[in-house]
């Protein structure tokens, strides 16, 4: 019998959470130690428009005037987005989201997103076949991927999101992964239980 997979498994929050990440990301050293290193937000806000600037029009020239985004409703794509309409007031933009049904918490808040910047929203819900048959295929491309731990980790998640994606093909697809690159993969940063364990993991996806 074919174990099967449910889509985007969340875990249990820990106590005041929100509050929790800051005292991690105050207590810990996130820049090198280097000599005359200095920065500022306004550096940070200028350098990000920049870059979604240059990749906006890369974007809109490949894709014969459409941008392509991904948007999970969090924090990072939704301020992706919101840059891009920025820079690119009247520009068609399509966003994809996936979830595992149309009242996901990542569903709804990124279809409040799209409203609001103006975007075209397509609302990826795979069933459970689609699931089975992009498990199959994802085995047999990555037959030395661990399955179980590509599904913990949300790997699987984003191979099947791309799967649905690819139909278009797209020619460049902008995709907002702030936390989940920095932080060394999509669950990785919530690794323990307490504060201080959270804290240890902060510290090595930092270091890596």
């Amino acid at each position: 019998m074919e174990k099967e997979y449910q889509l985007l498994k969340f875990d249990k929050p820990l106590e005041n959470e929100g509050e929790q990440v800051l005292k991690i990301v105050e207590s810990v050293e996130v820049v090198a130690d280097q000599e005359n290193v200095s920065w500022s937000f306004e550096d940070l806000k200028n350098e990000m428009m920049r870059s979604f600037e240059e990749a906006g029009s890369k974007a809109l020239e490949e894709n014969k005037g459409t941008i392509f985004v991904t948007l999970s409703g969090g924090v990072d794509s939704t301020l992706g987005l919101a840059m891009l309409r920025k820079n690119f007031p009247e520009a068609k933009i399509v966003a994809f989201t996936m979830g595992g049904s149309e009242e996901h918490p990542d569903v709804i808040h990124a279809r409040l997103a799209a409203e609001k910047f103006g975007a075209e929203h397509r609302e990826i819900i795979p069933n459970q076949d689609d699931i089975q048959e992009a498990l199959k295929e994802y085995q047999k491309e990555f037959p030395d991927v661990d399955i179980e731990k590509a599904v913990a980790d949300g790997d699987f998640d984003v191979y099947l999101l791309y799967k649905y994606i690819s139909a278009l093909q797209p020619k460049i697809l902008v995709a907002c992964d702030g936390i989940d690159e920095l932080m060394g993969g999509y669950w990785g940063h919530r690794e323990g239980n307490t504060l201080e364990e959270r804290k240890k993991a902060f510290e090595k996806f930092w270091g890596k």
